[in-house]
């Protein structure tokens, strides 16, 4: 079964924005299609989720306020 986008936001609440909702599922999908395991599918979607890039990055103190 291909992941659809919206089925990110039942299996982690980092998938806040689309378009990590659709990099989630192209992961996902691209995992089962090699594996055909969906459950490594899903944790590597999950793992590419939580290590993607914050919008903005956090100020560190040596950056200008």
């Amino acid at each position: 079964m291909p992941w659809d986008p919206s089925d990110a936001t039942k299996k982690t609440s980092r998938a806040d924005t689309a378009e990590k909702r659709r990099q989630w599922a192209h992961v996902a999908n691209e995992e089962l299609a090699r594996t055909g395991d969906d459950a490594r599918a899903i944790r590597a979607a999950n793992s590419v989720i939580k290590h993607h890039p914050a919008g903005k990055p956090k100020p560190t103190h040596w950056s200008k306020h």
